[in-house]
């Protein structure tokens, strides 16, 4: 009898084959999904970033003196008082647009309009915050 005869406990060269194909299947499909998901997370920090941006300019604006705030016009016109486009971090997809626009509602009353916009295409991101700053707040 030889020793061909005899099964071996070990794997066989299509078993082998097989588990190197399914746990080539499952790392694919691993890299596949990490890719989409650190996608999802850049812009959604992008995002969260923006947000942040805008809203503290709003909050700036807020804590000026009314006469200080712009925007000064006789019209009801929004008057850009600031462009802080500068203020993005270089990672944003260009075109970057931060602007602060005032105008008046009346002469004891202003609004506040704070619009970031960043990216192009499809992929275009508007934040707007809008406020109101009354005479003696």
């Amino acid at each position: 009898m030889s020793n061909f005869d005899k099964k071996s406990g070990g794997f066989s060269a299509i078993e082998l084959l097989v588990i190197i194909v399914l746990l080539s299947i499952v790392f694919s499909a691993f890299v596949s999904s990490y890719n989409l998901i650190s996608q999802a997370n850049k812009k959604s920090q992008h995002m969260n970033t923006a947000s942040n941006l805008a809203f503290s300019k709003l909050q700036e604006y807020k804590n000026k003196q009314f006469e200080a705030i712009g925007g000064d016009s006789s019209s009801q016109d929004a008057v850009v008082v600031e462009d802080f486009s500068n203020q993005f971090p270089g990672s944003f997809t260009a075109p970057k647009i931060a602007t602060v626009s005032v105008s008046n509602q009346s002469d004891d009353l202003k609004q506040l309009n704070v619009q970031v916009n960043y990216g192009s295409g499809n992929d275009i991101r508007k934040i707007n915050y809008i406020d109101y700053i009354k005479r003696g707040d």
